[in-house]
């Protein structure tokens, strides 16, 4: 943080994908090809001073980079929303609408990429996700991603989609207000739901999109030698910006935490919480007033 040497030029911005919302943040990642680590470099001089929003910039962008980025987009604006910890009102404005925008837009480009009102809607979100995040950071999807990433090479967006609906299930109640308003936005509730009901819903909503744009799960919980392995890569990944807390906590809470986190992961959905166990008041007990408590 901070390490910028010298002033920079003007820096323009034109994003060519609808996802990471480098556009709008402080943020770059440099990845080592030997180490299998990605290093997270923040400083104020790599704000643009403008960008440049062109749909048919995008409108070549191959289906399965389109179904990566713009989930990489999904996961920040939904991270963003339900942290507690550095959310704003305006962040959560912010996140929700890119939510709504990318369940009602993705499918569109994904099937489409020559529907540049799709095209145009989704970098318009993903610019919002990234302001959004930019300011109430991410979480753990991100940090995992990282950090299995670092070790597999696999696609950044994929591997945060892979990871957003099991570690919602993950978090159990401590994000259920949050995800039931969630639910709301996207539309996918009845007046007779509760809360529970509605953040269910929304999980099931965000597989449900997962399986459409065919991302579907990997075996997490064999990468890098499980979660022995990805103990062992944690350090490389402490540069993601609001992992290294996340992943931090893990190293802390020890091995069977990850286990059990991998183990929640390692699947395509409805099995998720019945890894729990604790998990999760633990790692919230761990962190005191910590990302999920508003």
């Amino acid at each position: 943080l901070r390490k910028g040497l010298r002033k920079l030029p003007p820096l323009y911005a034109i994003p060519t994908t609808a996802g990471t919302g480098s556009e709008t943040t402080i943020v770059a990642v440099v990845s080592d090809p030997k180490t299998h680590a990605k290093y997270t470099v923040m400083d104020f001089p790599l704000l643009p001073k403008r960008v440049f929003l062109d749909a048919d910039l995008t409108r070549t962008l191959p289906a399965r980079v389109t179904a990566q980025s713009g989930m990489d987009a999904l996961v920040h604006a939904v991270e963003a929303y339900v942290n507690g910890y550095m959310a704003t009102a305006e962040t959560r404005r912010q996140a929700r609408q890119a939510t709504e925008m990318i369940f009602r837009y993705l499918p569109r480009a994904y099937a489409d990429g020559a529907d540049l009102e799709a095209r145009d809607k989704m970098l318009t979100a993903a610019f919002l996700a990234g302001q959004a995040f930019g300011r109430a950071t991410v979480g753990y999807a991100h940090s995992i991603a990282h950090a299995v990433g670092g070790l597999t090479g696999m696609a950044h967006g994929e591997l945060t989609g892979i990871c957003l609906p099991p570690l919602l299930e993950w978090y159990g109640a401590a994000a259920v207000p949050r995800l039931a308003e969630l639910a709301d936005t996207i539309g996918c509730t009845t007046p007779e739901m509760n809360d529970t009901a509605k953040a269910r819903a929304f999980i099931k909503e965000v597989y449900a999109l997962r399986r459409s744009l065919a991302l579907h799960a990997q075996a997490l919980g064999q990468v890098g030698n499980g979660a022995a392995g990805l103990l062992e890569h944690i350090g490389h990944a402490a540069g993601d910006i609001g992992g290294a807390g996340v992943l931090a906590d893990l190293l802390a809470l020890g091995i069977e935490v990850v286990e059990d986190l991998l183990a929640a992961l390692d699947g395509n959905g409805g099995g998720a919480e019945a890894h729990v166990d604790g998990t999760v008041n633990k790692l919230i007990e761990f962190h005191n007033h910590g990302w999920l408590q508003s």
